[in-house]
C-alpha cells in the first residue's frame, strides 16, 4: 500500500531541515517531529526527518520505576484514549495494555500492524503465524497441544494467558475505524510507519487531533516489560501539564523523557487529525 503523504511541511526539532510534501487527494494534514538520530530519506519515512541534538545517559531498573511509579495520582491524562501498537499484539503492546490498565488508564486499547501474529515456533524458520482475531485462548491451547514444555520454557505459555485476561484476541491497527485516540504509542519505528501511512490515507473528517508516538521496545518479554514502565513514565509526564494545554506541552514531554529514560534511543512523534 502507497502512502499519501500530508500536505504540510515536516517541522523538525533541532537543526533547520524540512520535506515539502504534496498536497494529497483525500485533504488529510499531519505534522511530524523526531527525537534521537534519523534521516530525511524516501516519502513515507520522512517522518525520521532530523536527530535531537541532546544527548543523555540510559537510567537503571530502579529509576525507571521511580519514574513510572510517578504515574499512581489519577489525572486528566488516565482518561485519554490510548493506543498501544506491536507488530503482532502479543508482547510489547500487550504488556504496555495490561500495566496500563493497572495504573488506572480507563481507555486503552491495543493492535498490532503485521499481516499475521507471528510467535517463536521450534525453530528460527518455524514461526507459529495466526490471524488476527484468533482468541488468545485459542492459540494458548494450540501451543499446549504441540509442545507445553517447549512453549512454557520460553514464557509464551504465560504470556498469551496474561493476553486472554486482557482481551479476548489479537486486533490490527489499520482494521480499526471506530476509534479516534488521543495518543497512539508504537513499540518499534516499523510499526510507528505503518500507522503513520495509514492514519495518512484516511480523510480527514472531524479534524481531532491524534499524537503518534515511536518508543523503541526489544520485542523480548525482559524488554516489553521495560517498555510498559517507559510507556507509563511518558503518560505520567503528559500528565503533569494543565488539562487544557497538554498537546502544546508534549514536545517538551518528549524531549524531557529521551533525556530522563532513553539516552541515544530514538523517539518518533507525528500529529494527524481525523
Amino acid at each position: 500500500m502507497t502512502s499519501t503523504p500530508s500536505s504540510r511541511t515536516a517541522l523538525v526539532t533541532s537543526k533547520s531541515l524540512s520535506c515539502a510534501w504534496p498536497t494529497p487527494s483525500n485533504g488529510s494534514t499531519h505534522a511530524t517531529r523526531v527525537y534521537g538520530s534519523a534521516r530525511c530519506s524516501k516519502m513515507t519515512r520522512a517522518v525520521r526527518s532530523l536527530a535531537s541534538s541532546c544527548s543523555a545517559s540510559t537510567c537503571d531498573t530502579d529509576a525507571r520505576g521511580a519514574a513510572a511509579a510517578a504515574a499512581a495520582p489519577t489525572t486528566f491524562v488516565h482518561h485519554l484514549r490510548i493506543g498501544v501498537v506491536c507488530a503482532s499484539n502479543q508482547n510489547r503492546s500487550m504488556a504496555a495494555h495490561k500495566r496500563l490498565l493497572d495504573e488506572g488508564y480507563t481507555n486503552v486499547y491495543s493492535y498490532g500492524t503485521g499481516k499475521h501474529c507471528r510467535l517463536p515456533g521450534p525453530s528460527i524458520d518455524r514461526p507459529n503465524v495466526y490471524g488476527f482475531g484468533t482468541p488468545y485462548a485459542d492459540i494458548h491451547a494450540d501451543l499446549s497441544s504441540k509442545d507445553a514444555a517447549l512453549y512454557a520454557r520460553i514464557g509464551l505459555l504465560d504470556m498469551t494467558a496474561r493476553n486472554a485476561s486482557v482481551k479476548r484476541a489479537p486486533e490490527r491497527f489499520q482494521d480499526e475505524h471506530a476509534q479516534q485516540f488521543d495518543i497512539v504509542i508504537c513499540y518499534e519505528p516499523r510499526v510507528f510507519d505503518a500507522v503513520v501511512e495509514d492514519l495518512s490515507s484516511r480523510p480527514s473528517r472531524t479534524y481531532r487531533s491524534v499524537h503518534v508516538i515511536g518508543l523503541p521496545v526489544k520485542d523480548n518479554r525482559k524488554e516489553a516489560e521495560r517498555g510498559a514502565d517507559d510507556t507509563v513514565a511518558l503518560l505520567a509526564r503528559i500528565g503533569n501539564a494543565p488539562d487544557e494545554d497538554w498537546e502544546n506541552d508534549m514536545e517538551r514531554a518528549l524531549a524531557d523523557m529521551r533525556r530522563q529514560l532513553f539516552g541515544h534511543k530514538q523517539i518518533l512523534y507525528s500529529v494527524h487529525f481525523y
